[in-house]
């Protein structure tokens, strides 16, 4: 995984702890290759995921939103590095990668607006 130190979560993060991080993220990607998981499979699942999220919000259930929300986090992190390491990047996935990433964070900030807005 390559981390871009201008990102601004990483930005005040202590270098020790970003390449802590990194090398959690590789391992469980490796498990995830030698598994035979596949990068869509990762995909779908944080947009699941992140569609539960959004439905627990709406419902003023903030613990397990966040809880669900950062396991749909945790599979947009790892489906890129299990493409890289399994050999399956192309643009078509890289696109579609993005777009299902952009689709459910919309779908969880909607669900958020609602409930606030209520």
């Amino acid at each position: 995984m390559e981390v871009r130190r201008e990102t601004i979560c990483f930005r005040f993060v202590p270098d020790a702890i970003v390449q802590w991080i990194v090398m959690i993220g590789k391992s469980i990607a490796r498990c995830l290759v030698r598994i035979g998981a596949m990068p869509l499979y990762l995909t779908a699942a944080g947009v699941v995921f992140n569609i539960l999220a959004a439905i627990l919000v709406y419902d003023r259930e903030y613990i397990p939103a966040g809880v669900t929300l950062g396991l749909g986090g945790l599979c947009d992190l790892l489906d890129g590095e299990v493409a890289r390491l399994s050999r399956t990047c192309s643009i078509k996935t890289a696109v579609l990668d993005a777009t299902a990433d952009r689709f459910s964070e919309m779908v969880f900030y909607v669900a958020l607006m609602c409930n606030l807005f209520e």
